[in-house]
């Protein structure tokens, strides 16, 4: 395959060997708490992580 399709190919892996971390966040981490000190940190916390992705490709030229 070409270059991009290998950056995509890593990108996807990278995604699920996150799958364990993230399960285990959701399952002990309350994000929308009443605290919006706590609150504000935690989404900035995922959006920093999606912000990792985005760069990696174009959300919308994925078909399932």
């Amino acid at each position: 395959g070409d270059a991009s399709t290998s950056n995509v190919t890593t990108a996807i892996q990278a995604l699920a060997g996150l799958r364990e971390a993230v399960d285990y966040f959701f399952d002990t981490v309350l994000v929308m708490v009443p605290d919006e000190k706590i609150r504000r940190s935690r989404l900035a916390l995922l959006r920093s992580i999606v912000a990792l992705f985005d760069n990696l490709w174009d959300w919308s030229k994925i078909v399932i």
